[in-house]
């Protein structure tokens, strides 16, 4: 789907679908909605938008979940359920020190993945799911 303002503007004033789908935020809720989408026909998510009924020169921008690379949508879905990170680098084949270094620690400071045990995060018992809404 061509993603220009006139489309955008069009899809926003048409409303939600079976292939759209508008999320205020990038939650647990759109990361299965992307899942359910990939799974079927396809479709589009647009986080960060609210959809209204009117739109009186309101800008909405839509959250491209193109952006996101193949590995974090990998692990951002994987962690739905809580996964330790050995179960997280045995998934993408990737090297342990890339994963927990380049990855992992990346996505908890922006908050997209959390601990499941914050106060200890260096314990050999933690995992890793994906934000929940707050």
């Amino acid at each position: 789907m061509n993603m220009n303002p006139s489309t955008i503007s069009k899809i926003l004033r048409t409303g939600e679908s079976e292939k759209i789908e508008f999320k205020e935020t990038f939650t647990r809720e759109a990361l299965e909605t992307l899942s359910a989408f990939a799974n079927t026909k396809g479709g589009t998510l647009f986080a960060n938008a609210i959809h209204h009924t009117t739109h009186h020169g309101t800008h909405h921008t839509p959250y491209d979940v193109d952006t996101l690379t193949d590995t974090e949508k990998k692990i951002f879905e994987f962690c739905l359920t809580p996964r330790t990170r050995d179960e997280i680098i045995q998934m993408l084949g990737l090297g342990p020190q890339y994963v927990r270094k380049k990855l992992l620690t990346r996505l908890v400071k922006e908050q997209k993945l959390e601990y499941t045990l914050p106060n200890t995060p260096r314990s050999k018992k933690q995992k890793y799911m994906t934000v929940k809404t707050r």
